[in-house]
């Protein structure tokens, strides 16, 4: 784990070259790093060869905006073995969220686990495109969403959309 160690984008950006091949480390711990957009984009461009065996990668509180989502909706296009990812209190808006439930819904059939919990601009203008992501992804069986700015309205409806999926877990 390298959560709280202030580790940069150019701390990342060696991280990154550590994991092209890496074939036994299965889960990166981030959280609470200064990471960034550009930190993610050098873990992404990475994750995107496939050459690693990560399965969960946590990225809370790196200040990763809607441009650091973007760089990860890309390689969820290609990866093929990240089962969880943890995106917490960033600073990811709807845009964001689209552009990342669009893959979910269309491209990627890995991922078992989206925790955006704590990002303050994720509102109500998101919610079509992850009620979309809800019916058309087959894999994803946790999205966890509380504290963020979704209204009651918006929120029951994410709940009927998940109703018939027996055992998939929605957190508002």
């Amino acid at each position: 784990m390298a959560r709280y160690n202030n580790i940069t984008c150019q701390g990342i950006e060696i991280l990154a070259d550590a994991l092209n091949n890496n074939t036994t480390l299965e889960m990166l711990n981030l959280f609470n790093n200064n990471i960034s957009d550009k930190g993610v984009y050098y873990l992404t461009k990475i994750l995107s060869l496939n050459n690693s065996n990560l399965k969960i990668l946590f990225l809370g509180e790196n200040q990763i905006t809607d441009t650091g989502a973007q760089y990860l909706s890309e390689m969820l296009k290609k990866n093929q073995t990240l089962i969880q990812l943890g995106l917490s209190t960033n600073k990811i808006s709807d845009q964001g969220v689209i552009v990342l439930a669009n893959t979910l819904a269309h491209y990627n059939t890995t991922l078992e686990e989206l925790h955006l919990w704590g990002n303050k601009l994720i509102s109500d203008t998101c919610i079509d495109s992850l009620a979309d992501m809800l019916v058309y992804n087959r894999t994803l069986n946790e999205l966890v969403l509380f504290d963020c700015n979704i209204s009651n309205t918006s929120k029951k409806r994410l709940q009927e959309v998940v109703q018939p999926k027996k055992y998939f877990r929605l957190f508002l």
